[in-house]
């Protein structure tokens, strides 16, 4: 294993391109950040048969991780997490469970899918509830999201509230919200794209609005705004969401999982 060099980002994405819905958030901050920034940096496995054993990221205190056949020691995953002090690994469900028992108990193993959102219920008069996030409304939204178990296990504070802001300056993406009497109930994000795809994520409603639809209403907005001109895809855990989008006519393509440090 060997960190990755500048000169070597155009070889890593043709790597990563083929199966970019099992990699995209490793994919999309390499094509966003560039190796070699300040935000991110970037390892490789050797070589074998002629391509990567694996690549991995770190952002923040999380590694994004992909190999396309798991021909890996997993031990210098763990060591390299443990050298790097990382507390999450995402990664593509199989290689979570490739590399679980060799991360042990002091980790906890998620699982979810990845669905391409391209069928949505149409709100019709009822999108003009939602409207454009601002970098001011994103300590509001920071606090929203993490009113929700996963996220709060997954970020602290001023990790989430970064991400955001990050989303902003650099242009990856952005928030749109739903106010009642002022204060913001529900959430999504654009969390990153290119010219070809987008994420759709940080779905959120305030639990004293979950008897609306407002968690529908936003999650649908994004698929208004996209309009077929991009592909859009969606992290999803909660077994309700994912029959929900299925029922749409949605597609999963890929199955994910992540690591946490208990």
């Amino acid at each position: 294993m060997r960190e990755v060099q500048p000169n070597e980002q155009d070889a890593i994405l043709k790597y990563l391109a083929p199966n970019v819905e099992q990699c995209l958030y490793l994919y999309l901050d390499i094509y966003w950040y560039g190796i070699g920034s300040d935000t991110i940096r970037v390892w490789c496995g050797d070589e074998k048969n002629g391509e990567y054993s694996f690549i991995v990221m770190k952002y923040f205190n999380c590694f994004q991780l992909y190999s396309r056949n798991n021909d890996f020691d997993p031990e210098e995953l763990v060591n390299l997490a443990a050298e790097q002090d990382v507390d999450r690994v995402f990664a593509r469900k199989d290689t979570i469970e490739y590399l679980q028992p060799a991360f042990g108990e002091g980790y906890i193993a998620e699982f979810g899918e990845i669905l391409e959102l391209n069928r949505h219920r149409d709100f019709g008069d009822m999108y003009s509830r939602i409207e454009d996030a601002t970098p001011e409304d994103l300590p509001e939204i920071t606090a929203l999201l993490l009113m929700d178990e996963e996220n709060a296990l997954s970020y602290s504070y001023d990790e989430l509230l970064q991400t955001l802001q990050d989303l902003y300056s650099t242009g990856m993406g952005r928030c749109f919200v739903v106010r009642e009497d002022g204060k913001i109930v529900a959430n999504v994000a654009i969390s990153a794209e290119t010219d070809i795809f987008m994420i759709g994520a940080y779905t959120m409603v305030h639990p004293d609005y979950r008897n609306t639809l407002y968690g529908m209403l936003v999650d649908s907005y994004l698929n208004r705004i996209v309009r077929g001109e991009k592909r859009m895809f969606g992290f999803v855990m909660d077994p309700r969401r994912i029959r929900m989008f299925r029922a749409l006519g949605n597609k999963v393509v890929a199955e994910y999982g992540k690591l946490i440090r208990s």
